[in-house]
């Protein structure tokens, strides 16, 4: 029997497959993100552990025609193997409809995301940020209230600050222009924060999209 060596380029595709998360893993991040969205500030569990949390919504649902990118240097290596796989585009963030972020990002950086327009508001920033934890004792209290929200939700999320509340409220003021925030924990546990859901920190009003 003879045995056929694989070439590098054969090697390289077969690494590439293995990486890709299949069909089913794609469809379930996708149903896991679509329902945190729709019921903002509920925690959702990713389910998929063999690529780091925050990079699964961008490995499932980044493709050629959606541009993605790095805020900060932090996420830069990541995103540029999220391309690799996937095939996005990689932009600067002001030009994204996709962006990863590093831990505690900076909200100066946060505000020049794209927002889209009254008439393409789907073409605003789906923001992925990466945070230790969703509902421990330590972290920034939230209460949340807007559509999916029964009255009002609370969440308390250690790894987001104040100031990044505040930035994200200055890009949904337009509504329905504006940004939306997908939360993930190291162990992959997810919250969404749509644009459509006001903020509030402790007494002070951060943000209202509607």
């Amino acid at each position: 029997m003879t045995l056929h060596r694989l070439t590098s380029a054969e090697q390289a595709r077969t690494a590439t497959r293995s990486l890709l998360l299949d069909n089913d893993e794609r469809q379930q991040v996708f149903r896991v993100c679509l329902d945190a969205l729709a019921h903002p500030g509920t925690i959702r569990s990713l389910g998929i552990t063999r690529h780091p949390a925050a990079h699964l919504p961008m490995l499932a649902l980044t493709d050629l025609m959606t541009p993605v990118a790095a805020l900060g240097t932090e996420p830069v290596d990541a995103i540029t193997t999220i391309a690799g796989l996937t095939r996005a585009p990689i932009t600067e963030p002001t030009a994204a409809r996709w962006v990863l972020t590093g831990p505690d990002p900076d909200p100066a950086a946060l505000r020049t995301l794209p927002t889209g327009t009254a008439a393409d508001p789907h073409l605003g920033a789906m923001v992925c940020i990466p945070v230790a934890d969703l509902a421990g004792p330590e972290g920034l209290p939230l209460t949340l209230a807007g559509p999916g929200i029964p009255e009002t939700r609370t969440l308390t999320v250690d790894g987001l600050t104040a100031p990044v509340v505040a930035a994200r409220a200055e890009l949904n003021s337009a509504y329905p222009r504006g940004v939306d925030l997908l939360l993930i924990t190291p162990d992959g546990r997810l919250a969404g924060l749509p644009r459509t859901t006001v903020i509030t920190v402790n007494s002070g009003i951060e943000g209202d999209a509607r």
